[in-house]
């Protein structure tokens, strides 16, 4: 069977935070208790720090919203690791003490939780942080952390690198009827003014993302980096007939039944609405089929509740909630869909190449860009060419489209390809502002 997303590659049992009030670390279990430990060293208290006292020559903070379970926080924690091999050693601080998905020993790296409850609170709270002198880098990724890690950094004369992960102000946003245009354009204002003004340097998963951002932010280009997200091939891989019916059983699958497979949050934008309006005219051609849904709920998880319930597919439906056995799921699948309104890039994505099933994809700038032309494409929001595409890819004649869709992983989205880009470009960062 292939290996599970729930074996982390450099585990431990659990996670340090300093402590300021005791000058010493705690060891915290999952719940936030926490007992004495080792002394801090000179280095934790801003001093130079011998070399032997020094794990790495580069010492990072990543500041993200939280560890709720998805790809953005999936992906940083897996650079965390990542950078280990670079001799770069990341301490993650996360704005909100969420642990969905994510066990302590899933972490392999120094956490802090960032104490407060409101906005000015967590932010002056992650700037004493940053005071210790204890980092070399600042690196933020999703909104509400790249807004506050840029602010809470401001003057310290530690640089900041902020992701940017998805396209954010791009009209299609506003699809969603969640979404306040004017509330988006203050947002927009206030994240264009600290891009502009604090951050050092900006990393786009793609060049959509990238063009985006430079538009809706006013960035020049030339201080956006793109590089793309990776995944390990170590621990997704093409599985073999017998792990795939092993993995069938295991979820009382029927061997022979279509098994179709989408990944990611309740939320309009991953268009999981047009994916079960598109179910029953699949169900028309292939009576057998199963759908798989994992991901967390979320603002849209009772809409789509009522959808199966009103669409009378309860029988071949089944959400699967917060999974770490992605690798697993999708080597028991036979189509990947993904069916997503916008995005940044699409960490599944490169998941399931990597696993080399077919992949039914919205046709997208950013997907064109991850995937060229090796999958079935589809207009986004269109259920009925969803609907054909899912059963034209179910029955493929030859694995030649998903096998050229492993090749395209493996010579640009390794974890270890990805890991070297984006260690470069801490280097460089850190060099060019000291």
């Amino acid at each position: 069977m292939a290996p599970s997303q729930n074996t982390p590659r450099l585990a431990v049992g659990s996670v340090t935070r300093s402590s300021r009030s005791t000058g010493r670390r705690s060891t915290a279990t999952p719940r936030g208790d926490g007992r004495d430990s080792e002394p801090v060293t000179a280095r934790d208290h801003g001093q130079p720090g011998r070399p032997a006292e020094r794990e790495s020559d580069l010492s990072v903070l990543a500041v993200v919203d939280s560890l709720a379970q998805g790809g953005a926080e999936r992906s940083l924690l897996d650079l965390a690791q990542e950078m280990r091999e670079h001799h770069i050693i990341t301490t993650l601080a996360t704005l909100r003490d969420e642990l969905v998905g994510f066990s302590a020993e899933d972490l392999g790296v120094e956490r802090i939780r960032i104490g407060g409850t409101t906005a000015p609170g967590r932010m002056m709270d992650l700037r004493s942080h940053i005071q210790t002198g204890q980092f070399d880098l600042v690196h933020t990724t999703l909104l509400a952390s790249d807004i506050t890690g840029r602010l809470a950094a401001w003057g310290t004369g530690v640089p900041v690198l902020s992701s940017i992960v998805n396209t954010t102000y791009d009209p299609e946003r506003l699809l969603d009827p969640r979404v306040s245009a004017w509330k988006l354009n203050v947002i927009r204002q206030i994240d264009g003014w600290t891009a502009r003004n604090l951050a050092d340097r900006l990393h786009a998963l793609s060049q959509g993302v990238r063009d985006s951002a430079t538009r809706a932010l006013g960035v020049p280009e030339s201080r956006v980096v793109v590089i793309p997200r990776g995944r390990d091939p170590d621990q997704f891989k093409p599985a073999s007939r017998e792990a795939r019916d092993t993995a069938r059983l295991g979820m009382d699958l029927d061997l022979q039944a279509p098994v179709f497979l989408a990944v990611g949050r309740h939320e309009f934008q991953k268009g999981h609405a047009t994916l079960l309006d598109a179910w029953p005219a699949v169900l028309a051609t292939l009576p057998e089929a199963v759908l798989l849904i994992a991901g967390r709920p979320g603002n849209e998880s009772k809409r789509l509740a009522d959808m199966v319930e009103s669409l009378a597919i309860t029988s071949s439906v089944r959400f699967l909630g917060v999974r770490l056995d992605i690798a697993d799921l999708l080597g028991a699948s036979d189509v990947f869909v993904f069916p997503s309104h916008y995005e940044g890039l699409g960490g599944a994505l490169l998941e399931a190449m990597a696993v080399q099933i077919p992949i039914v994809v919205s046709d997208l700038a950013v997907t064109r860009e991850v995937l060229g032309d090796d999958a079935w494409f589809t207009p986004a929001g269109d259920a009925a060419a969803l609907a054909v595409a899912m059963v034209a890819a179910d029955e493929r004649i030859d694995d030649a489209v998903p096998a050229a869709a492993l090749a395209r992983f493996l010579d640009r989205f390794t974890l270890e390809a990805v890991g070297s880009q984006m260690a470069a470009m801490y280097r460089e960062i850190v060099n060019t502002a000291t």
